[in-house]
């Protein structure tokens, strides 16, 4: 742990103590985990305040995070210079956070969502995130809770400023 908190903290400048009393109240309220979608990297590594607080409470309280392989593709597609890939990095790096798969199984399960999109690319992602979700029975964090409601009510969200 304290080797993930020494590279978080050479991302950026210290959280301010709001962003993590938010992080801490909901790790408190629910502590099986979160899955983080393309958002939340892109939070991160943006400067989020509130993403970085519930990654940074998450490895101080040891509360795993699953990043959806189609969430992390996004994710990489987004990153251009080299502090963003090395702030993706180290989100990667943390003893956290684990990288789930899309299998066969997934795949299905999450293209059989209706809300899906043809044309919106993200949407598979999302779909893949909502399918790790309920089968870990854990929340989301997202910058943009309103994707995930639109695919699935049912799946509990905490969002941070985008």
């Amino acid at each position: 742990m304290a080797e993930g908190l020494e590279r978080m903290g050479r991302l950026y400048i210290p959280l301010p103590a709001e962003a993590l009393g938010w992080a801490r109240d909901r790790l408190a309220e629910d502590r099986r985990g979160r899955v983080l979608d393309h958002t939340a990297l892109d939070g991160f590594v943006c400067g989020s305040k509130l993403t970085r607080a519930m990654i940074h409470m998450a490895l101080v309280e040891d509360v795993p995070l699953v990043i959806p392989a189609s969430a992390l593709m996004i994710g990489w597609s987004r990153r251009g210079s080299s502090y963003e890939i090395t702030a993706l990095k180290t989100v990667l790096s943390l003893p956290v956070v684990e990288v789930e798969p899309l299998d066969e199984t997934s795949a299905y399960h999450s293209a059989r969502l209706p809300a899906i999109r043809d044309d919106h690319l993200t949407d598979f992602a999302i779909a893949h995130v909502v399918h790790v979700a309920r089968v870990r029975g854990w929340r989301v964090l997202s910058t943009n809770a309103g994707d995930i409601r639109r695919m699935a009510r049912d799946v509990g969200v905490d969002e941070g400023e985008g």
